[in-house]
């Protein structure tokens, strides 16, 4: 037995080094399989869950469809930075993220979602990749996971 072990204390009949690989690895294949899983639960009904729109949801689709054709927002300004909303004003940027989708998928509530969704799952990415796995467990990943995982996203 004591002939196996190197300097480093590795067990030299493992090609990978020892039993800490294994654990790595693991721990990857249950990171992977929960982003999938999160991929997948939030991708099916996209057009259809949470049933109905929000107000503000609807018009930041119309705004975004209103600039793409037109080039003006309803008030008729052109490139807004803000847009004018019921006597007070929201930002263009979920407008500006929209329009891609629009311009691919037409617009309906499926496209309309698509940019908070994509957002939701780079979240979900940067949770699950960009963490240290000696520091945080797949317990907590997936707590994580299921924190960022809105109704919305």
């Amino acid at each position: 037995m004591e002939e196996k072990k190197a300097a480093g204390g590795r067990d030299q009949g493992h090609p990978e080094g020892g039993i800490g690989e294994e654990i790595k690895m693991k721990y990857r294949v249950t990171i992977i399989m929960i982003l999938m899983l999160a991929v997948a639960s939030r991708a099916i009904g996209i057009g259809v869950y949470p049933v109905g729109i929000h107000a503000d949801e609807a018009y930041a689709g119309y705004e975004a469809y209103s600039m793409l054709m037109d080039g003006i927002d309803s008030w008729g300004y052109h490139n807004p930075v803000y847009l004018t909303v019921w006597g007070s004003g929201m930002s263009v940027l979920a407008s500006l993220f929209m329009m891609p989708f629009i311009r691919l998928g037409g617009l309906n509530l499926a496209m309309v979602r698509m940019p908070v969704r994509y957002a939701n799952r780079t979240y979900d990415f940067a949770a699950l990749f960009l963490n240290n796995p000696r520091s945080i467990s797949v317990y907590a990943s997936l707590s994580g996971l299921l924190s960022s995982s809105s109704l919305m996203g």
